[in-house]
């Protein structure tokens, strides 16, 4: 165990010290992000849609809806409950306010009413903040209207938008994209070894090879992470990305995407003569997976023939996977389909190249 460690920090030395492997592996998905996100992000508006059913006629119902209308940062529109809520769903609110029809008997009558809220679970910095200012209003004119105690209880729902900004699309597939790079040109330091007879030199010493392929994947699996962190951080601290799944998952899914282009990484590498020739291999299968996985833009807006490539690409079960789980986007393929499927790739490249790996 001791020889793994080390060799592990010798194979981590030795990557942090190629700065261009450090630059396309923690610097550009950075920088893609950032000028993606701020190409085709949210704009920059300050006010909150929010949508107003007002089923109650009498005077409490008019004065809420009234004094609604009157928060200078609410864009409020007025509309039945069935269009409202749709609009909602569409993304087009951030939340929805429901004056219930017996609101006005109520407070004459100093009973409790029931004002309903449903807010759009995606967006929950500005969701929680319509939700305090509602409250706040709705409590303010009832304390007028009744001169009592609150007589106000809030319900709230929470509503999954189905439109998402463009940022919120592109974040999880920019960290799939990071980690089939990652996994794709990691080969690169083992087809130099082989290249410069390093591996044949192993066989004079306690250090086995397998020990050094673990090693190469334990740094690759630390850089995921640190990888993950910093793309992670830019994508909540810049564009406001709400994740709304679970992080243990996107960790188990970000550990298991890497083992998977790690084998496919391995896999190029056994076909691969020289570091050069791995390169260009990998280019070859990084840039179609690029532009036809989904991790960019939708599949949708792909022509039909394209079709069949992309469902043969693992990065497009990869970037959806990270899509559903981070931000509950509409899937392509179920969770255990996608991962059924990159097991399949894993299992087959890691034969594959336990097959045609030359070490010397």
């Amino acid at each position: 165990m001791k020889a793994l460690w080390t060799l592990t920090y010798y194979t981590g030395v030795q990557f942090a010290r190629d700065k261009v492997a450090l630059f396309w592996t923690l610097a550009f998905p950075v920088v893609l992000m950032v000028i993606i996100g701020f190409a085709f992000g949210e704009s920059g508006s300050a006010s909150l849609p929010v949508g107003i059913v007002v089923a109650d006629r009498g005077p409490a119902g008019q004065a809420v809806a009234q004094a609604l209308e009157g928060i200078p940062i609410f864009a409020v529109t007025t509309g039945s409950q069935a269009d409202e809520l749709a609009a909602l769903g569409e993304g087009d609110r951030r939340a929805v306010v429901i004056i219930p029809e017996s609101l006005t008997g109520a407070w004459q009558r100093r009973e409790v009413a029931t004002v309903q809220i449903h807010l759009d679970s995606s967006q929950q910095q500005s969701a929680g903040t319509a939700l305090t200012i509602v409250q706040q209003v709705v409590e303010g004119v009832q304390r007028e209207f009744t001169q009592q105690p609150s007589l106000v209880a809030i319900e709230t729902h929470s509503v999954q938008a189905e439109r998402f900004r463009p940022i919120d699309y592109i974040a999880p597939g920019i960290l799939a994209l990071s980690i089939a790079q990652l996994g794709l040109f990691g080969a690169t330091t083992l087809v130099e070894q082989r290249q410069q007879r390093l591996l044949r030199r192993l066989q004079a010493t306690p250090v086995s090879r397998w020990m050094m392929l673990l090693s190469m994947i334990v740094v690759r699996l630390v850089t995921a992470f640190v990888q993950t962190g910093i793309l992670l951080a830019v994508a909540l601290a810049l564009f406001r990305i709400q994740v709304v799944g679970s992080w243990p998952a996107i960790i188990g899914i970000v550990i298991f995407g890497t083992l998977v282009f790690i084998a496919l990484g391995f896999f190029l590498g056994a076909l691969a003569p020289s570091a050069e020739a791995l390169i260009a291999i990998v280019q070859m299968v990084n840039f179609p997976m690029m532009f036809l996985s989904g991790a960019l833009f939708p599949l949708d807006f792909l022509p039909e023939f394209l079709h069949p490539i992309a469902v043969a690409l693992p990065l497009t079960y990869l970037a959806d996977i990270l899509r559903q789980i981070m931000v509950d986007a509409t899937p392509y393929a179920t969770v255990l389909q996608g991962m059924g499927v990159l097991l399949l790739f894993m299992v087959a490249a890691a034969l594959l190249s336990w097959r045609f790996f030359r070490w010397e």
